[in-house]
């Protein structure tokens, strides 16, 4: 089964304008967990009738600290993605990150590093794979926005027939914090002029955060200005939610590498309104790297009209 193939009910039935969270009947779910490096935390498995094993898709979230559960009611497209492949004879699996929806864990989500949150879904992917409803032969990741990041990162060590990506690049985040700066303010209105700006006012900042790795004391101090920011939502020394560590170390993830040392199969999916990852040089990037080596195993697909939360956009 190739990736192309099996996203076909998934776009068919994600991408199209959704209906209430109400009209929606998703499968119920198996909840379980998973031991992780800082304690243990939970799953929810979604599977269709029978007893398998079936071809296997674990879902990697982005970068909020939000809750999986399936009874969250922010997130209505997901429900219709899980929905679709379940339908298509798929067991889905998505875990919650470390310390959220009541699992145990030694740190919170806001306080992990990237690194940490990355070996927690690792440990993950490895039990998913132990299970004996489980097509080993036949398991996906599907990441969206920085779970799509995480996926050739886990990917590498483990047995994964293909990975779906949705809104993401594959470059280094001190760069693409640069790019996205620059392109969101630029999309949303403001003078190309003043864009660019305020995207030079924050790269000492970002060098200093990511490059540097200074400590909270001195990125305080000295850039208190573009810690003023929207781009940041600013919180003591929590950034857009998550400790500053993490974006820093973040930054040392070699995405380039992880795609280049994939062999299995790539269908890098970037939505047409999504102001998130800017544009589909992201995915376009992701294809080109895994086919240097594996000609023709990666694809892109641009969904018209849609966001970065799968949802369309009329228009």
């Amino acid at each position: 089964m190739h990736v192309r193939p099996m996203i076909t009910a998934m776009v068919a039935v994600l991408f199209s304008v959704p209906g209430s969270a109400e009209d929606l009947v998703q499968p119920a779910a198996e909840v379980g967990a998973a031991t992780i490096p800082t304690g243990e935390t939970v799953t929810y498995t979604f599977k269709p009738d029978g007893s398998g094993p079936f071809p296997t898709i674990l879902y990697l979230q982005g970068y909020p600290c939000r809750t999986a559960a399936p009874e969250d009611e922010r997130n209505s497209a997901r429900k219709r993605m899980i929905t679709a492949f379940v339908e298509a004879g798929h067991l889905v699996h998505i875990a919650e990150k470390p310390g959220l929806g009541g699992g145990q864990s030694s740190a919170a989500c806001k306080d992990l590093t990237y690194s940490e949150e990355v070996a927690a879904f690792d440990q993950v992917l490895d039990q998913l794979q132990q299970r004996p409803d489980v097509d080993s032969e036949n398991l996906y990741i599907f990441g969206h926005s920085m779970g799509g990041q995480t996926a050739p990162l886990i990917a590498r060590n483990h047995k994964v027939k293909g990975i779906i990506t949705y809104g993401i690049h594959a470059k280094p985040w001190f760069e693409f914090m640069i790019d996205i700066t620059r392109a969101q303010a630029e999309r949303i209105g403001i003078d190309p002029a003043v864009a660019d700006e305020e995207t030079q006012a924050i790269i000492p900042f970002l060098y200093d955060l990511m490059i540097l790795k200074r400590d909270w004391d001195y990125l305080s101090t000295t850039h208190s200005e573009a810690l003023a920011t929207g781009v940041f939502r600013a919180d003591g020394e929590y950034l857009n939610g998550r400790h500053y560590t993490f974006w820093a170390d973040l930054n040392d993830a070699d995405f380039a590498k992880a795609w280049s040392g994939y062999d299995g199969r790539v269908l890098a999916m970037y939505g047409e309104y999504d102001i998130a990852s800017i544009s589909d040089e992201g995915a376009q990037r992701i294809a080109d790297i895994v086919n240097i080596s594996n000609t023709g195993r990666a694809q892109v697909q641009v969904v018209p009209r849609t966001g970065h939360g799968f949802a369309s956009i009329a228009g």
